[in-house]
């Protein structure tokens, strides 16, 4: 058995956000499909893992189900509007948008 900290999970509404604002502005503009533009954001932002299977090591790509309620944005979200505004794009706060 293992005992950790819990750690919050993700908001629904961070994740409605997430879906329904970033990455479909992203996509949007781009003409990428939310999945891919998803995968592609994993890829840059969240670190990869590497995991072993009895003899077999694997590197496997990180995991925003990882992520907690208080670094979704931080260590994610917060890293996406930055690269894309870098890219000349914009992408609203979540204050500026309809729930």
């Amino acid at each position: 058995m293992i005992v950790e900290k819990w750690k919050d999970q993700r908001t629904l509404s961070q994740n409605r956000y997430y879906w329904g604002v970033v990455l479909k502005v992203i996509s949007d503009e781009t003409g990428h499909e939310q999945e891919e533009l998803h995968e592609f954001f994993k890829k840059k932002f969240i670190p990869e893992k590497e995991i072993r299977v009895k003899d077999e090591m694997q590197v496997i790509s990180g995991c925003t189900h990882d992520l907690t309620k208080d670094n979704f944005f931080s260590d994610y979200i917060d890293k996406i509007r930055v690269w894309y505004a870098q890219a000349g794009g914009y992408i609203p706060d979540p204050n500026e948008v309809q729930p």
